[in-house]
């Protein structure tokens, strides 16, 4: 429905449209409305957007802009650099003196706030950017969209300003702190706490931040009677509380989660807030976690599936290129950045000046399985440590996929054999278990965050890739599997993967079934090869003998270790260095596991991998060496 018909519902109290996703450090901002509209059209796109906007205030309902959300470009280097952006929020959405300019991404309206919901990046100079917009227009309603675990992160600072009206703690997607599906309210009675007793003395509404329905969200979903009887005694309490903030417009017109609710007459508490706070059908699904269900299709070759596929998908898919765009994008494929056997990768600039890199497939008449998987794969993923698909082409026999473009290209330019000596393509070891760390939580998205859970199956260095700030991201999603939730196998036919990295149940199922733990072995060839490389060993053999390197590193631990201390600088913590090493190899060493039962999750790999080293105890010595 449009955004002027969600209003006239009378639900809701506040409206937010999302995503501000690009801006600060001087980069041109960037609005991402997730294909509702492209803000980058002259003469049109979002600016249409006014009417309904005018509309929504005309009766009542509050309209905010959200900046930031789970992926995208941003951060603020300096206070300098928050006045900047408030600057430009004030003069292109909010009251400035752009108000009446036709230059304004959304039209001439006047946006009645700010949402911050930050989630990536350095938390840093948010407390600037509070304190400018204030500045600009006493007026302006700030609100703040902290995930539940207290504190928040990344919004602590800015929330200790004092200046939020609104604050809807996300009370799904963190199980430890979230209503149980077994009716327990404790962690969430807990939490509530720490966070109203937080801001008592602002002047902030705390709202809780629900899922409007069970496919909303991976987990955190609260059945409406649920709530009456168990949650709704414990928020209401407060004299803090708001109301409820939901995601979102279209789980809730699906699921007529907040009809439900008022007609209880249980939205609004003591702070006088009437009517819902809701994420506004702006963003149906470009948000922290991938929501949406994928069926699990088997992709039939050669056949004319796909348009009506993606046609299926509305507007949850990535916007569609001709052909001729993506020539004109990439100046005629005069950047090439590499070649692989899927066909090769340029770089260009999509209108709005963003850089990209464009992967034309080769060999695809039809319609070809492996652009099918990486389409409805990752256009349904929106994580930091998972690139992010732009767009693509599907044009008679042309198939192109539009990434977000990575500086620093893949860790494969950093593994053995591949320029690694010392100098510019010689990462640090914090560097390396930051990367490690990064690969890990895109797994874990991948297999637990979704609702459609996603099994990679061709992990490797040249399928990271990394941003100017060498945050890794997962790539390349042509040999993914959708599995379904809470499924713990997946059917496959023949052995997918990289030969090195596969796993040995793909290819007998002698050692157990094919599911997530595929990825999860993949993942400790990785590490270990990273280990190797900044080591200048090759995985294979150790330098010295014809050793398997994962066992001889068993063999060899605080030999290896203590080498590594002794060649780091005296600038360094060498004692700390020596923990992240030890921590990589014996997570690399679990993970590869000849039976997917003996190997962690990728829950657990994070655990283990933040926990103390003194605690890590190496695996049973039984590696797969088949190869």
């Amino acid at each position: 429905s449009k955004l002027a018909d969600t209003c006239s519902t009378g639900r809701y109290a506040i409206v937010v449209i999302g995503f501000l996703s690009t801006f600060g450090g001087g980069r041109t901002p960037v609005l991402n409305l997730a294909g509702h509209c492209d803000p980058g059209v002259v003469g049109g796109g979002c600016t249409r957007l006014s009417v309904d906007i005018k509309s929504c205030q005309t009766q009542g309902v509050k309209v905010l802009l959200s900046i930031g959300g789970g992926s995208g470009n941003y951060s603020l280097s300096s206070a300098s650099d928050a006045k900047s952006v408030a600057t430009y929020l004030w003069d292109n959405f909010l009251g400035g003196t752009n108000s009446t300019s036709s230059s304004r991404p959304l039209g001439d309206a006047v946006l009645d706030g700010i949402d911050f919901d930050i989630q990536i990046g350095s938390a840093s100079h948010y407390d600037d950017l509070a304190k400018n917009l204030k500045s600009s227009s006493g007026s302006i309603l700030l609100a703040a969209a902290p995930q539940c675990p207290f504190p928040d992160a990344f919004l602590g600072a800015a929330l200790a300003t004092e200046l939020f009206d609104y604050v809807w703690v996300q009370f799904y997607n963190n199980p430890g702190c979230q209503y149980q599906d077994n009716g327990d309210v404790s962690n969430l009675e807990v939490t509530w706490k720490n966070w109203t007793e937080f801001l008592s003395k602002t002047p902030a509404s705390v709202l809780l931040g629900l899922p409007a329905s069970p496919d909303a969200a991976a987990s955190g979903y609260i059945d409406p009677k649920a709530f009456v009887s168990h949650v709704l005694p414990v928020v209401k309490g407060s004299a803090k509380y708001g109301g409820i903030m939901l995601w979102n417009r279209y789980y809730d017109n699906t699921n007529n989660y907040s009809a439900k609710l008022l007609s209880n007459n249980i939205i609004a508490g003591t702070s006088g807030l009437s009517g819902l706070c809701v994420i506004a059908l702006i963003v149906v699904m470009w948000y922290k976690r991938c929501y949406g269900m994928i069926p699990c299709y088997k992709w039939p070759r050669n056949s004319p599936r796909l348009e009506s596929f993606l046609q299926k998908q509305g507007t949850l898919h990535p916007k569609g290129y001709a052909y001729s765009e993506v020539k004109r994008m990439t100046k005629s494929f005069a950047h090439k950045l590499g070649q692989g056997g899927y066909g090769a990768v340029y770089k260009g600039n999509m209108p709005d000046g963003r850089e990209i890199a464009v992967k034309m497939l080769k060999g695809t008449e039809g319609d070809s399985e492996e652009f099918m998987n990486e389409v409805a794969s990752i256009s349904r993923t929106s994580h930091v440590n998972i690139v992010t698909l732009v767009g693509y082409c599907l044009q008679g026999s042309k198939r192109a996929l539009l990434y977000e473009y990575m500086p620093n290209g893949s860790l494969e330019r950093y593994t053995f054999g591949n320029s690694s000596t010392e100098g510019e393509d010689t990462l640090s070891w914090d560097k390396l278990f930051d990367i490690v760390i990064g690969i890990a939580r895109g797994l874990e998205y991948l297999h637990t965050g979704c609702n459609t859970p996603i099994v990679h199956f061709d992990i490797k260095p040249h399928n990271i890739l990394l941003d100017q700030d060498f945050c890794p991201k997962i790539s390349d999603f042509g040999l993914a599997k959708l599995g379904r939730q809470k499924e713990s196998r997946i059917s496959i036919a023949g052995a997918r993967g990289t030969i090195g990295y596969i796993a040995p149940e793909v290819f007998s199922r002698n050692y157990g079934p094919v599911g997530s733990k595929a990825d999860v072995y993949s993942y400790g060839m990785v590490v270990l090869e990273m280990v190797g490389a900044r080591k200048k060993i090759d995985v294979s053999t150790d330098d010295s003998s014809s050793k398997y390197f994962p066992q001889w590193l068993y063999e060899n631990l605080d030999q290896f270790c203590g080498h590594t201390n002794s060649e780091i600088s005296s600038s360094s913590s060498s004692d700390n260095m020596e923990v992240l090493v030890r921590k990589m190899i014996i997570v690399g060493l679990w993970c590869i596991q000849s039976k997917p039962a003996d190997r962690p999750s990728m829950g657990e790999v994070l655990e283990m991998l933040e926990s103390n080293a003194a605690d890590l105890q190496l695996p049973p010595k039984a590696f797969w060496t088949g190869y």
